[in-house]
């Protein structure tokens, strides 16, 4: 299980490789692209920052669900609530993560490093440098690969809910630890 807060985290400059990638195609991407990167940073008199990531472009949260009361789930009073009080219906495994992320349909994804000594714009090889945003955001810390991140994600989508908290339009996933104890950090602003 992953431990999950909300978190306050800063906007970094970053140099990345953008791309629309089939979702189970991220890793081999993301295998080429962070080696172009660290070269076209070298290059251009910049320097590492950070973990690697994938940036995601996904769509926002879903809208609410509708409010139903409770004598209209069953057809009659839930014992121990009120007649009439609202509930949200939600299936508790829900991902909040669409499901093109994590198959052969494409996504949007920006694959590279946070950087320093470097202005925005466009370095050789299809590197580009700019700014990641910062704020308030959902963060999940996984003690593992990234096998395991599609539990993780429900794991998340369930700790958002039950916190009635909304996450935006993009998300990242940070590579951090090494191959005997590798860690997954995810960052999702909240809307």
């Amino acid at each position: 299980m992953a431990s999950m807060k909300v978190e306050d985290v800063r906007a970094r400059r970053v140099a990345v490789v953008p791309g629309a990638v089939p979702g189970a195609a991220v890793a081999t991407f993301a295998a080429g692209a962070f080696g172009v990167v660290i070269a076209a940073v070298g290059r251009a008199g910049g320097r590492l920052d950070g973990p690697p990531f994938a940036w995601y472009a996904l769509p926002a949260s879903p809208p609410p669900p509708d409010v139903v009361p409770l004598a209209d789930v069953a057809g009659e009073p839930v014992p121990g609530e009120p007649l009439g009080e609202p509930v949200l219906l939600l299936e508790p495994e829900a991902p909040v993560v669409p499901e093109a992320a994590l198959s052969a349909d494409p996504v949007d994804v920006a694959v590279g490093y946070p950087v320093d000594g470097l202005a925005p714009g466009d370095l050789a090889d299809g590197v580009v440098v700019t700014d990641r945003p910062g704020g308030l955001a959902a963060v999940a810390l996984h003690e593992g690969t990234t096998e395991d991140l599609a539990d993780v994600y429900r794991e998340l989508s369930v700790w958002l809910r039950d916190r009635a908290l909304d996450v935006g339009g993009e998300r990242w996933e940070e590579y951090l630890g090494d191959d005997a104890e590798p860690q997954v950090r995810i960052v999702w602003p909240l809307a």
